[in-house]
């Protein structure tokens, strides 16, 4: 699976509300770093905790994807 099909599925789990779907499209050793809120940590556990409390929190929260670019090598760049 590429990374902008990962990154697809993410954000479709997402809008499922199901965050151990979200949480289970990273490594073990997986981590994010969420900067509104200056959170960095393994996806497992950062990732659950701030996904899980922004469902909580705000339950009509949505998301939408009006593109995504990748690189020739198939990997997601900022900026």
């Amino acid at each position: 699976m590429s990374l902008i099909d990962t990154a697809e599925q993410f954000f479709t789990h997402y809008s499922n509300r199901d965050v151990d779907a979200m949480v289970s499209l990273f490594t073990d050793d997986g981590t994010i770093n969420y900067y509104p809120a200056d959170l960095r940590g393994r996806a497992s556990e950062a990732g659950r905790g701030i996904w899980g409390a922004l469902i909580d929190v705000f339950p009509d929260l949505t998301n939408e994807v009006t593109a995504t670019y990748g690189s020739a090598d198939g990997k997601i760049r900022d900026g």
